[in-house]
């Protein structure tokens, strides 16, 4: 099954992408920057993970930029730069042999494609979820005879929500009425 690619941004200053192309990924690069982010998902909408390596902080616009754009941000650590850990799905230790980096982007890569699966299924499952309602719904009004009045019944102006049955009521009541005052007669 083809995987969309990684986008890596920043400088690949430990010639990571080569690796990752060995292995089989694809790997765009862009720059670190809001305009990098966008100019990359104008080239290619939809990347499995993007992968940070970076010499410096990452600007909090650029973190914002590409976290809708992939299912998970991957951070190359670098022990000089200070970030937040809570920014990123997985951080890779500096010094990481390139088999066992390889093999946690190879498995955040498989969580995203299995994200994207469930995704597609709930939307689906949606679809025929409101479907179904839309058909109930308009079953329910060609069944109901008259709209129930739920406010009428409350101020106690109907017995019923239907309107014929008030009429009925109505009737019913001036009819009780007036054997009640016979027989009191």
């Amino acid at each position: 099954m083809a995987t969309a690619p990684t986008l890596h941004i920043g400088d690949d200053l430990c010639y990571r992408i080569p690796v990752m192309e060995r292995a089989g990924l694809v790997v765009r690069r862009t720059q670190c920057s809001v305009y990098g982010v966008q100019s990359a998902v104008r080239f290619n909408k939809k990347f499995s993970t993007v992968a940070f390596q970076l010499d410096a902080a990452i600007p909090d616009a650029v973190l914002a930029a590409a976290r809708p754009i992939a299912p998970s941000l991957i951070l190359f650590e670098n022990p000089s730069v200070t970030y937040d850990p809570e920014f990123f799905d997985l951080v890779i230790p500096n010094h990481t042999r390139p088999e066992t980096w390889l093999r946690f982007l190879r498995l955040a890569i498989e969580d995203s494609r299995n994200l994207h699966a469930y995704s597609r299924q709930l939307r689906e499952d949606t679809a025929t979820v409101r479907s179904d309602f839309r058909g109930l719904r308009e079953q329910f009004h060609r069944n109901l005879v008259s709209p129930v009045d739920l406010d009428r019944i409350w101020r106690g102006e109907l017995e019923s929500g239907y309107p014929d049955q008030a009429q009925k009521n109505k009737a019913t009541n001036r009819s009780r009425n007036a054997n009640h005052r016979e027989k009191e007669a």
